[in-house]
């Protein structure tokens, strides 16, 4: 498993904005409809791991690049159950040392077409002259 809280620090993020989905707690309520479906032994949803806020709301739903596989079907159903959902406009797929940020959304575009490049912690550290 991709440790996803320093992952997500690694691009910039705040690991203590990270709600995981694997204990049940009062803040969670709000994605009880992902909770449930990971709970549900569907292998598409067990790979969610929670959501990072951001200002107290959702912007990225987590999901365990090692439990996902390589599938990109599995990453197209992912993108859309999250869109169903209405709220984070983002799916972050952590794998060791990476993270890939797709846009949420109903389309039946592929995942490079949806994919976005995030920068790093030190490429904003670097600066665009360094690079």
């Amino acid at each position: 498993m991709a440790n996803i809280p320093e992952t997500v620090e690694r691009y910039g993020g705040d690991a203590s904005a990270i709600l995981r989905f694997e204990k049940d707690a009062p803040e969670l309520l709000p994605y009880a409809t992902l909770t449930n479906a990971r709970a549900s032994g569907v292998a598409d949803f067990q790979a969610f791991y929670g959501v990072y806020e951001w200002q107290g709301r959702p912007l990225i739903l987590l999901v365990d690049g090692d439990a996902l596989g390589e599938d990109p079907d599995r990453v197209r159903r992912l993108r859309r159950a999250a869109a169903m959902r209405g709220d984070a406009p983002y799916l972050g797929i952590a794998r060791p040392g990476s993270l890939s940020v797709f846009q949420v959304a109903l389309d039946n575009r592929g995942v490079d077409a949806a994919r976005l490049d995030p920068p790093t912690a030190e490429d904003e550290r670097l600066g665009p002259e360094t690079k």
